[in-house]
């Protein structure tokens, strides 16, 4: 079979381990990984029901969103924020605050992770821990990153939108970003 010279340099980069196909692969895998979520979950973050096909998914949020209720509550009172929870809502005695709702629990983020690592170079018994380690890590990074908005919410409610919708939203990618090259650093050896 004659594969013409273009062809055959697209197959190299594509089965050589290499920094460069690995970058490619995680922005390749970063926005298929997205397009799969939205095609599989129908809903924005204040809509119930929460839709997987013909099933409602948003009672499996739930207990996820009570917990990082309940943590990033816990988180702020050991700064000394004076928020009280109310379900799950964060609110200052002046009526500021959040309300956590289910595209808060970092589920689409520990997904796209988890495909990127799985998709990723390197040694499956490595990734057996790295993923949970991950994880783990995603939460905490999720539990400041809320923790810090209702803060700062507190005092400047208008900063909402710009900290949740733009800066911290990408800061969470820079983040998983940021665990894929450490990945790739530890894990992963180029020839």
């Amino acid at each position: 079979m004659n594969i013409p010279p273009q062809s055959k340099k697209i197959l190299n980069f594509l089965r050589k381990p290499s920094i460069e196909r690995d970058c490619v692969l995680f922005i390749t895998v970063l926005l298929l990984g997205n397009v799969v979520w939205k095609l599989l979950i129908k809903g924005s973050d204040e809509t119930h029901p929460l839709l997987m096909g013909q099933h409602d998914i948003y009672g499996l949020f739930v207990p996820v969103i009570e917990l990082l209720t309940h943590h990033c509550h816990t988180l702020l009172q050991w700064t000394g924020c004076p928020v009280v929870m109310d379900g799950f809502h964060l609110l200052y005695p002046n009526g500021n605050g959040i309300e956590i709702v289910w595209g808060c629990t970092a589920l689409k983020q520990i997904f796209l992770f988890s495909i990127l690592l799985l998709a990723a170079s390197g040694p499956i018994h490595h990734k057996l821990w790295f993923i949970p380690v991950g994880w783990i890590m995603l939460y905490l990074f999720n539990l400041l990153r809320i923790s810090f908005i209702v803060a700062i919410v507190g005092h400047h409610p208008e900063y909402f939108e710009i900290l949740h919708g733009f800066i911290l939203k990408y800061a969470f990618y820079i983040f998983i970003w940021s665990l894929w090259l450490l990945w790739e650093e530890l894990f992963v050896k180029y020839k």
